[in-house]
C-alpha cells in the first residue's frame, strides 16, 4: 500500500514527516494511535510499560488474546509505523513535533509540560463521560501558564465509582478531539488551549483558543 490510499483526504490534510510521541497506550492513547495511523502519520512513538488486563478490554484497543502482553508492543505489531518504548516515561527528553499525554497521573502530566519543548503538547483527560483536552505550544507562550493554572494534584481528582470510570465511546470521542486538534495545528497553526466536552449530553461546554 502507498500514500495513494489517502487520496480521499488530500484536500483536508496530508501528514509530512512530523514525529508524534504518545505517552500512555490505554483508554485514550490506544485510540489516539489508531487515529494517527489512519490519518497517515508514519513516525509515531508510544511509551507504555503496562500489560493488558481483562478490565482494559472493553474500553481500549485490545482483545482478550492480548492479556498479559505489553500495550505498546501490541500496537507496534498491528501498526509497524509505531516505534515502542515498552516502559513508563520517567523524564527522558523527547525529540517530537507533537507529544500526546495519555496517562492518569497528574504529576507526570505536569512534568512533561514543564520539561519538554515540543511544538505542541496535548493532554487528554476523561472523568466518566466528561472530556477535557488541553494544549501547550511553543507558538503560544501563554498556553503553558493557562495549562498549569488548570493543574491539580492526583489526590484532588474526583473519585468516581468503579462502575462509572470508563466506556469505549468516550475514549473514541477524546481520541477524535486530540487527532482533530493535532491536524488543525499542523495544517493551520490553530492552537486550542482547552476543549470541554460532555459526552453524555453531546455538549461542547467550552473551547478556548
Amino acid at each position: 500500500m502507498t500514500d495513494s490510499m489517502y487520496w480521499r483526504q488530500q484536500d483536508i490534510f496530508v501528514p509530512q514527516d512530523q514525529k508524534i510521541t504518545v505517552i500512555g497506550a490505554g483508554g485514550i492513547g490506544s485510540w489516539v494511535v489508531l487515529g494517527l495511523v489512519k490519518t497517515g502519520f508514519k513516525n509515531i512513538e508510544v511509551w507504555d510499560g503496562d500489560v493488558v488486563e481483562e478490565h482494559n478490554i472493553p474500553n481500549q484497543l485490545f482483545s482478550a488474546k492480548h492479556c498479559g502482553q505489553n500495550k505498546a508492543q501490541i500496537l507496534h505489531y498491528y501498526f509497524p509505523v509505531v516505534a515502542t518504548q515498552e516502559k513508563m516515561w520517567e523524564g527522558e527528553p523527547l525529540s517530537s513535533t507533537v507529544i500526546v499525554i495519555a496517562v492518569d497521573n497528574m504529576e507526570v502530566r505536569k512534568r512533561i509540560v514543564e520539561t519538554q519543548r515540543a511544538n505542541l503538547i496535548i493532554d487528554g483527560r476523561i472523568g466518566g463521560e466528561n472530556i477535557r483536552v488541553l494544549s501547550v505550544s511553543l507558538m503560544d507562550y501563554e498556553s503553558k501558564k493557562y495549562y498549569l493554572d488548570t493543574w491539580y494534584p492526583s489526590g484532588d481528582a474526583s473519585d468516581l465509582p468503579c462502575t462509572a470510570r470508563a466506556i469505549a465511546d468516550v475514549g473514541f470521542f477524546v481520541a477524535a478531539i486530540i487527532c482533530n486538534r493535532i491536524r488543525k495545528f499542523l495544517k493551520d497553526g490553530i492552537i486550542t488551549r482547552e476543549v470541554l466536552f460532555d459526552a453524555n449530553k453531546l455538549d461542547i461546554m467550552k473551547v478556548e483558543v
